[in-house]
């Protein structure tokens, strides 16, 4: 198979480790997900797909006057792996941001 082919996939594979993510994290404020890496790894035999996301996590702080809050935004990184064949997440870790 080409690796044009498989741009689908790994889309789909994409898709599905920010799915991955967000039930994760879901009490938690997060948007602007982007792909920031993919590759492809063997693991025992198995085909893996190590795909790196980055996010806006966001956080309301209460400033001293107590009127409003001042929301603070973080851009993480997050690696998800992917079982190649069944899509299936098996893995999250914190990525650096280099």
């Amino acid at each position: 198979m080409s690796q044009t082919a498989e741009v689908p996939r790994i889309q789909e594979a994409a898709q599905v480790a920010i799915d991955f993510v967000k039930g994760l994290l879901f009490n938690e404020q997060l948007s602007d997900f982007r792909l920031e890496e993919f590759k492809e790894i063997n693991e025992n035999e198995h085909k893996v797909w190590t795909i790196t996301l980055s996010f806006v996590r966001s956080e309301n702080l209460q400033i001293i006057d107590y009127l409003r809050a001042v929301p603070l935004k973080t851009r993480v990184h997050k690696t998800v792996d992917i079982e190649k064949d069944s899509l299936r997440p098996i893995a999250v870790r914190n990525s650096s941001s280099d």
